[in-house]
């Protein structure tokens, strides 16, 4: 998943070192990661422990789940700044972040032979997990330390991305927030 986000939101960088499109290309990038994703289903299709079946099928459901909210999180970038909610950015990360989390604790779950309710609660924790890293991720993406984070700071304030920060910014009534729409509203450097 990585793979493919690195390509769609142009990131140059990840972990201090040059993301795969920016090495190979985007078709190498995008094709890889659909071979891992590939890989990741058919090792659970030919595990013979019973809870494969149930976990190929939770991770075919979250792999759905995360297109969906990278397809929320694009469209969101299509939209003005005042016309994104703190719910709709809330819901885009737990749709990305929190489904990813949370199947793989759940996976661990069902492999250990849980109860259903079991495997549901861990789900859900592993979506919190995954949204307080999104929140994190969102915040040293504005404010971190480009030597620490890997990535640059910046870059999606750049770019016009819609995250938490932002939009809670932009929802403050402030006249900082009116100078963030102002900004917001103009086109990206670079044309993008």
């Amino acid at each position: 998943t990585l793979l493919h986000d690195d390509v769609m939101d142009r990131d140059t960088t990840r972990r201090h070192r040059p993301t795969a499109w920016t090495v190979f290309g985007d078709a190498d990038a995008i094709l890889t990661g659909d071979a891992l994703q590939a890989l990741a289903q058919r090792m659970l299709a030919e595990d013979p422990h019973p809870g494969a079946p149930a976990a190929a099928a939770r991770l075919a459901g979250c792999v759905m789940e995360l297109c969906a909210g990278q397809h929320a999180d694009c469209a969101l970038e299509r939209r003005g700044p005042d016309e994104v909610t703190l719910d709709e950015c809330l819901a885009m990360a737990e749709a990305k972040t929190g489904a990813l989390l949370g199947c793989a604790c759940a996976l661990g779950a069902v492999y250990a032979g849980a109860d259903p309710d079991d495997v549901d609660s861990l789900d859900g924790f592993g979506r919190e997990a995954g949204l307080a890293f999104q929140l994190i991720d969102d915040v040293i993406g504005i404010w971190g330390d480009p030597h620490r984070t890997g990535k640059p700071a910046g870059a999606d304030l750049a770019a016009r991305k819609k995250s938490l920060p932002v939009v809670a910014a932009l929802a403050s009534g402030t006249p900082a927030a009116a100078e963030l729409a102002e900004l917001y509203d103009s086109p990206p450097p670079g044309g993008a």
